[in-house]
């Protein structure tokens, strides 16, 4: 009993869960629940907990959820300065980045749409320093924010903005790092992780950073070994590190997924 209670301490939210923060399928049912009885605020909430917290399995369905406009519109208006607000912000930021994406115009988009998520990812620290404690989604967001802003300065592709991008990587790592250090079982925030490490390292080649990048991939890959977008992490990784034998190991239990 006391093992549960920390457990919900540590989920830290508003919103309410499951007594066991990695029972992911009750946390579906919560999703499916708050959406039978309009509680859109939280349907949010716990879809981006899979989303960006759970293994594959349970995060995929969760993402549909996410980019439902619908349910966005109808959280946002329940949602204050609390963590679905932050949620809200990072969504916001992935339309911005797709936008560019979908434009074709790189060269005037990128920098507008920089400006934006920058933006979003400020609005997004305020109210988390308005919070009195700290909550994994809301963590997450601030990562999932940063990643996407590192997205489209890269898009730019502009080596004077080396780094700009480093310091939001690092922004990126610290949020999804103390999200591992509550919730040391939950893959997703060691997916982040990974891969806000691995650019890192792509950066300055640091063969530190990759090992880096590696042990947080281990530890995605350890409650998710299914997981085929991992498994081609690590792959990855291996090779930019320099691993070869370890690269050859992952590039063979990929193929054996694929079969």
């Amino acid at each position: 009993m006391i093992c549960l209670i920390c457990c919900t301490a540590l989920a830290g939210t508003t919103y309410g869960g499951p007594r066991d923060p990695y029972d992911y399928a009750a946390r579906q049912r919560l999703v499916a629940n708050a959406r039978k009885t309009g509680d859109f605020a939280s349907a949010l909430y716990h879809a981006a907990w899979l989303a960006w917290l759970a293994p594959r399995k349970y995060a995929e369905p969760a993402e549909a959820v996410l980019e439902d406009r619908q349910i966005a519109d109808r959280a946002r208006r329940a949602a204050q300065d609390d963590p679905v607000a932050v949620v809200l912000l990072a969504l916001e930021a992935r339309r911005a980045r797709r936008d560019v994406w979908l434009s074709g115009r790189v060269p005037s988009q990128a920098p507008l749409r920089q400006e934006r998520i920058a933006t979003l990812a400020a609005q997004a620290e305020a109210v988390q320093a308005q919070l009195d404690r700290p909550d994994p989604v809301m963590r997450m967001a601030l990562a999932e924010l940063y990643l996407t802003l590192d997205d489209v300065i890269a898009l730019r592709a502009d080596p004077a903005r080396a780094k700009e991008r480093r310091k939001v990587l690092r922004q990126a790592v610290a949020a999804a790092e103390s999200v591992t250090q509550t919730l040391p079982d939950a893959p997703g925030a060691y997916r982040a992780l990974a891969l806000a490490r691995a650019r890192l390292a792509d950066l300055d080649n640091d063969p530190e950073e990759w090992d880096l990048a590696i042990t947080a991939c281990a530890h995605a890959v350890s409650p998710d070994p299914d997981d085929q977008a991992l498994c081609e992490l690590m792959w990855s990784l291996h090779l930019r590190a320099g691993h070869w034998e370890e690269a050859k190991r992952w590039q063979r239990r990929c193929e054996t997924n694929h079969r």
